[in-house]
């Protein structure tokens, strides 16, 4: 076929921007396949991708600029967008097949508009407006709406593929679009409960009259494979036709024999070496499946966005004395500041800064504990242990020691459970009458807690409980409780996997720099005394709901029941993030860092719960459907799962996972039913910048509530301007009298009023501390910041005692 010229595609084009459509450029191809983009012949989705940098949300209905851009000298295609209610089905491989057997179930689909594609067609179709429009693919079907989490788009006829096919209107479509019908809408949005019924072979009482054929041609065939002498052939299936409550006629069971003898061989037989006996040999239809490695499904590095901001820092700072994992040491830091700087904000209800955290790795090679412990250590060098110690908590190991462990604490309500081995509390959690789940359920949702007695009752409200935990993949996957992922308890967790890196540590301590520990500390002290309500930007809840609507549109198996709260996790991190900055919003800067977490856990379910769904007999069907790609009912129910009910809820399971689908072939007889595997792409980080602008990564600047901002930014002015360019400064020590001398100004800690606060400047070994802008610190040797002027006077006394006075 010809190639089209521009004006070709600007007439078609031009007709669908006015039928409601959006239009944008998509890079073409040259001749020889080759994308004309700059990454050319390396270019995978060739002559399909946007050339304008926002793709498809630069969509325009504008004559003028449709015609400029595909005049361009490079003969670009188009995409198009679809107006609001209207739908596009990405028909291609077996899905026109798959289609008419759709179409025999729910009614032919009326003439509408579609376009030949290079392996299938486009078919746009009017969603029915008395149905809710469904936030999934359809009957497998790839999608694409105009907005929302399916939001995508395809390519316009008259454009070229990489083949050299162009896309054309389709043999006896219409120009207009049709209404999807009532039967295919009401299929699309229910559940699916179209579930493969495995038997065995029908009893001869159950044959209907018009069965009787088949039934007596399948058990010809089975007997074949060992009885090869056709008279006995033939007797053996005449006795069973009189087990049929209505007999064939001879005749008509020679002719459901047929030629069996001769279409089926027989089946194999081997030699017993010892005793010369010959026996069957069945093929093996399914066969052993190899050891699986773990290693190629561990997620990519975190997107560095996640390290942004105060946490992010602290991590930075902390990160050279260890080889534990950057990840895992920022999550712990959240945890902990989730409940030592407590906030609440607004998200789908109240929501706590109070994420469940669990950190999980290999033993020996996770550094799950050092990155718990090394966060735990460089927040008691700001905070002081003891006062970090006060919101773990100890004894739980049950639903009740949960309640106890937190009813008695003073306000704010904050308690951590810190747990290096969770596999302890995992046994704890599938004791028979233990109540520990449904009580961490309770608490992440921050309803009442209360433990009733009839002597003693305790109950708690308004508390920010978090958790941090460890655990290895193997005690994991082999100790979660029975529907530890469908109730509920999993998906209130975010599942994190650690490696340490490959570095040679400096084995130091976390010490953190004192810019950092100020501003960890102000949130501290105040958010401890009265914990702030945050505002939500408006962006952040679009963009979680957003998020939300993306996860429950695309996740499948085990992301299909663990994701279902990440939206919410993601909102709380983010909550954390907001309360140590001390910021007023929860910003959409703060939500990029906590989806960055989310999605890296999402990347790394596999990995975690293994290929796991839930029960032996879903993972065992699971596995063998993956590596065999389909599976009849005979061979699941001879070779896998022999017990029916198992049977029915394995298959049930993995079609509600949306892993698996129902197929049935057509042979001359009866109808196939098969299992079908459904195959997805890996989990990716997808990119929600460009659903509001974009996002630059970039640390907040720190909070101006003590103006210390504001006063550093004046300091270096100051120097700048060459107020401290002096040679030599004379410093006296109002305390001792003594003059000490320096050749350079170093600052340890900026000083906010240079001039103002001149006589309340100490030189340290650290570099110039202002003792009036840093009340926190000691005057005389920058240690600290001090929670009280008491634990300031005690470092005095023991670190600096008075002096002899010197001899003349």
């Amino acid at each position: 076929m010809a190639r089209p010229t521009d004006e070709d595609r600007i007439r078609a084009a031009l007709w669908f921007a006015e039928h409601g459509f959006g239009v944008f450029p998509v890079w073409s191809t040259r001749d020889d396949g080759s994308c004309r983009c700059p990454a050319g012949a390396a270019c995978k989705p060739a002559g399909k991708h946007p050339i304008t940098a926002n793709g498809f949300q630069d969509a325009t209905r504008e004559p003028e600029r449709i015609r400029t851009f595909l005049s361009a000298a490079s003969h670009p295609n188009y995409g198009l967008v679809c107006p609001d209610g209207v739908f596009v089905w990405d028909v291609d491989g077996d899905g026109p097949a798959r289609l008419l057997e759709l179409e025999a179930r729910y009614g032919a689909l009326p003439p509408t508009l579609r376009t030949d594609t290079a392996n299938g067609q486009h078919v746009f179709l009017r969603w029915p407006d008395a149905h809710p429009r469904p936030l999934k693919q359809m009957f497998g079907y790839i999608t694409r709406w105009g907005s929302g989490a399916a939001a995508g788009y395809v390519i316009g006829p008259r454009s070229v593929h990489r083949s050299g096919k162009v896309y054309t209107p389709a043999a006896g479509a219409t120009a207009d679009i049709a209404v999807l019908p009532e039967t295919w809408a009401r299929a699309a949005v229910e559940p699916d409960h179209s579930t493969i019924v495995i038997t065995g072979p029908r009893p001869a009482e159950e044959v209907q009259v018009g069965g009787r054929h088949d039934w007596l041609r399948d058990r010809a065939r089975f007997y074949a494979g060992t009885i090869r002498d056709p008279q006995v052939l033939r007797a053996a299936v005449m006795a069973e036709n009189e087990r049929l409550s209505v007999p064939k006629t001879p005749e008509e069971v020679d002719r459901a024999i047929g030629d069996a003898l001769t279409k089926f061989p027989a089946d194999p037989v081997e030699q017993d070496p010892e005793t010369g006996e010959e026996h069957p040999v069945y093929g093996e239809a399914v066969g052993l499946l190899p050891l699986r490695s773990d290693d190629d499904l561990f997620p990519a590095a975190v997107p560095r966005v996640a390290f942004s901001g105060l946490l992010g820092e602290c991590v930075d700072a902390v990160l050279p004395g260890t080889d534990a994992s950057d990840v895992g040491i920022l999550t712990s830091l959240i945890a902990f500041c989730g409940v030592l700087m407590p906030a609440t904000g607004y998200f789908q209800g109240n929501q706590t800064s109070s994420p469940f955290i669990a950190i999980v790795g290999t033993t020996g090679d996770g550094r799950k504990g050092t990155a718990m412990n090394r966060a735990k250590d460089a927040l008691s060098l700001v905070i002081q242990a003891n006062k970090v110690n006060e919101v773990l908590l100890d004894g739980v190991n049950s639903g009740e020691g949960l309640i106890k462990a937190i009813s008695d604490r003073r306000e704010p309500v904050t308690g951590l459970l810190f747990e290096e081995e969770y596999a302890n509390l995992l046994a704890s959690q599938g004791r028979e009458g233990s109540t520990l789940d449904s009580k961490m359920r309770v608490a992440f949702d921050g309803r009442q807690l209360s433990n009733r007695k009839v002597k003693d009752s305790d109950s708690v409200n308004g508390y920010w409980l978090a958790g941090l935990i460890s655990v290895t993949p193997d005690e994991l996957r082999s100790k979660v409780p029975k529907n530890f992922m469908k109730s509920g308890s999993g998906n209130r967790w975010l599942w994190v996997p650690v490696r340490r890196r490959p570095v040679v540590s400096k084995n130091t301590p976390p010490a953190l720099p004192e810019g950092l520990a100020f501003r960890l500390l102000d949130a501290y002290r105040e958010n401890g005394r009265r914990p702030p309500e945050l505002e939500t930007d408006d962006k952040v809840s679009d963009l979680l709901a957003e998020y939300d609507e993306f996860l429950r549109a695309g996740a499948v198996g085990t992301a299909f029941d663990m994701t279902r709260r990440y939206a919410a996790i993601a909102y709380r991190i983010a909550l954390v993030h907001a309360a140590a900055e001390r910021s007023e919003t929860v910003t959409k800067e703060h939500a990029y860092r906590a989806l960055a977490l989310t999605e890296y856990a999402r990347a790394g379910l596999e990995w975690v719960f293994g290929k796991s769904v839930g029960d032996e007999d879903t993972t065992l069907l699971a596995r063998h459907l993956e590596a065999e790609g389909t599976l009849s009912n005979a061979i699941i129910s001879k070779y896998l799962i022999r017990i029916p009910s198992r049977r029915q809820a394995a298959t049930d399971e993995l079609q509600r996972l949306g892993i698996a689908r129902v197929r049935q072939v057509g042979t001359k007889g009866r109808k196939r039913t098969e299992l079908v595997w459904v195959d997805r792409p890996k989990a990716n980080f997808r990119d929600f910048s460009t659903l509001f602008g974009g996002y630059r990564e970039q640390a907040p600047a720190p909070p101006s509530v003590d103006k210390r901002a504001e006063g550093a930014q004046k300091a270096r002015e100051s120097r700048a301007e060459g107020a401290q360019k002096s040679a030599e400064v004379d410093v006296v020590d109002t305390m001792t009298g003594e003059v000490e001398r320096q050749s350079e100004t170093i600052w340890s800690s900026e000083c906010s009023d240079i001039p103002g606060h001149a006589d309340h400047h100490r030189n340290t070994p650290n570099g110039w501390v202002c003792v009036d802008c840093n009340k926190a610190l000691c005057w005389r040797c920058g240690a600290g910041p001090f929670l009280s002027q008491d634990f300031h006077d005690r470092h005095v006394e023991k670190e600096h005692p008075p002096r002899a006075p010197r001899r003349r």
